[in-house]
């Protein structure tokens, strides 16, 4: 749909700017057509009220707008910019961390400390299985089925758990229990794919089995702690490891556990492990905080642009000019001249008369 507004009665950019303000998207959600796919016609368009000041001060009002909307806008960029730093960040203290830079001092660049030792993950795990495949039954106890929509910022979510029944043989076999890690085996993002869960106490006195869009790891708690790994994994090294081997097809992609076991992963000692793992959360913490901050930063952000935005539209942006043409009467004699103008107003030609 193209409009092309009457430049003699409103600023483009005013229009655009009253379009996007919420009062006159409510209007068009209150009267919008269709369910699945929202969409508007001329009929909705053309209905739709606003508030038309003189165009003078349509004028103020965009000059204001705009200034006011590129401070909003150096902030906003101001704290992206921050956003982006917490990631690389996150990442360094990451790397510091399985380097040995945190625990260690005098340590070699590429080299490991020396209690320190190249693994494969595969010797560090007891078990590693796929979950279950069943979806329903009317026989055995009740579990918590972990699905991918439980998952929400790499930890359990109990808002709409999903209950399965299973016998006793399938709840041994597919009961996740303290310390294990569990894989996002296959998934549409694959940001998501090879990314571990934890499963903590509450989750395992809860009641949590796993579908097969999962992988469990349990791991030998005798040679280490299931924070470390779950750490290590989030490194960019390995999530490029990841998805160098992951298998895409029909939009979904696919990691294998010989792909996951088969990562070589540092091992310091299990006292160590537990000084990094308090070390990386006690700095991730403070990230998180700020991060947080930043997110309701740009949420206030996205508010303060609706007041600016409702505040012009209201008349209270800036003062208004009694020497401006009410845009009433310039309306009037818009809509006058067109009247004037239409074809059946204009004079016609009389045919000549003809001398008999």
């Amino acid at each position: 749909m193209r409009l092309r507004p009457n430049n003699l009665v409103v600023n483009n950019q005013f229009l655009i700017y009253a379009i996007n303000c919420n009062v006159v998207q409510d209007q068009f959600k209150a009267i919008t057509k269709g369910t699945t796919r929202p969409r508007v016609n001329l009929t909705i368009v053309r209905d739709i009220n606003l508030s038309l000041p003189p165009l003078p001060e349509q004028h103020r009002i965009v000059a204001k707008i705009e200034e006011l909307f590129s401070s909003l806008d150096k902030g906003i960029e101001s704290l992206k910019t921050t956003q982006q730093q917490l990631k690389v960040y996150r990442q360094a203290v990451l790397k510091w961390a399985f380097e040995g830079k945190l625990t260690n001092k005098d340590i070699v660049n590429g080299k490991l400390p020396d209690s320190w030792q190249w693994i494969s993950f595969s010797d560090l795990i007891k078990i590693s299985q796929n979950g279950l495949s069943k979806r329903n039954s009317k026989e055995g106890l009740d579990f918590k089925v972990l699905r991918l929509s439980d998952i929400e910022s790499l930890s359990i979510s109990y808002s709409f758990p999903r209950y399965i029944k299973l016998s006793k043989e399938e709840s041994d076999k597919y009961r996740l229990y303290d310390g294990d890690l569990v894989c996002i085996r296959v998934n549409g993002s694959k940001d998501l794919v090879g990314r571990l869960v934890i499963i903590k106490e509450k989750d395992a006195a809860s009641g949590w089995a796993f579908c097969d869009h999962f992988i469990r790891f349990s791991l030998d708690a005798s040679i280490t702690i299931a924070p470390f790994y779950f750490y290590y994994f989030q490194l960019d090294t390995v999530r490029k490891y990841v998805q160098e081997n992951m298998v895409s097809s029909a939009g979904q992609n696919t990691v294998s556990q010989g792909t996951m076991r088969s990562l070589v992963v540092p091992l310091p000692p299990v006292h160590e492990q537990n000084t990094i793992v308090a070390e990386i959360e006690s700095r991730l913490s403070v990230c998180d905080k700020i991060e947080e901050t930043i997110e309701q930063g740009l949420k206030q952000a996205e508010v303060l642009r609706q007041s600016i935005l409702k505040k012009a539209f209201e008349g209270r942006l800036v003062p208004q000019d009694p020497n401006d043409e009410p845009a009433s009467v310039l309306l009037a004699r818009i809509m006058a001249e067109r009247e004037k103008n239409k074809p059946e107003n204009l004079p016609r030609c009389q045919p000549e008369k003809t001398q008999a």
